[in-house]
């Protein structure tokens, strides 16, 4: 994990050539913006495209950040951290300073997790005739122990939370109302 860049952190350019008899100029320059509310040890926290200035050169002396974090970001924009690149008015560089305590990775965490589905068991009984049996008394118990039981609706009842493996002994108590099945 690299350090976190913040407002004042600088950015280094071996050599910033402009195409002049005197370049090319090895120049270094603090960042002079970065996020308006996210803050790194008080300062503002840099993110790509924040700007910085350098030492003298021939040309406007300026630089911005052109890497960052690849799944941290800052008001949209990819974190700007210690070692990545800076592209400055002749030339590219990268930043060279950064907060001794904050440090930003490589990659995301991979999004949200995803949760499996508990096993069920759904029962559905009717009469020999076909009509729905409602009102009977179900019971599941798993190989553990965990009972989980209630009324059958009209059509079916399922049940939920057995074990892992779905496994369950279920008792039917039906009701009495005047069908046999």
């Amino acid at each position: 994990m690299a350090a976190q860049g913040r407002l004042g952190d600088k950015a280094q350019c071996p050599s910033d050539a402009h195409g002049c008899n005197s370049c090319a100029h090895p120049v270094v320059g603090p960042a002079v913006a970065g996020s308006g509310d996210v803050y790194v040890n008080g300062k503002a926290a840099l993110r790509i495209d924040d700007p910085g200035v350098h030492s003298a050169c021939c040309g406007p002396n300026t630089w911005n950040a052109a890497q960052g974090a690849p799944g941290v970001f800052i008001n949209g924009k990819k974190s700007h951290r210690l070692g990545d690149a800076t592209k400055h008015c002749g030339g590219n560089g990268k930043l060279i300073e950064g907060s001794g305590n904050v440090f930003v990775g490589n990659f995301s965490g991979g999004g949200p997790m995803q949760s499996q589905p508990e096993p069920w068991v759904s029962v559905m009984m009717t009469y020999s005739d076909g009509t729905p049996v409602g009102g009977a008394d179900i019971t599941a118990v798993a190989p553990d122990g965990q009972q989980v039981s209630g009324p059958s609706k009209k059509n079916a009842y399922t049940v939920s939370k057995i074990t892992a493996d779905g496994k369950a002994n279920i008792t039917i108590n039906l009701p009495r109302q005047g069908k046999t099945s």
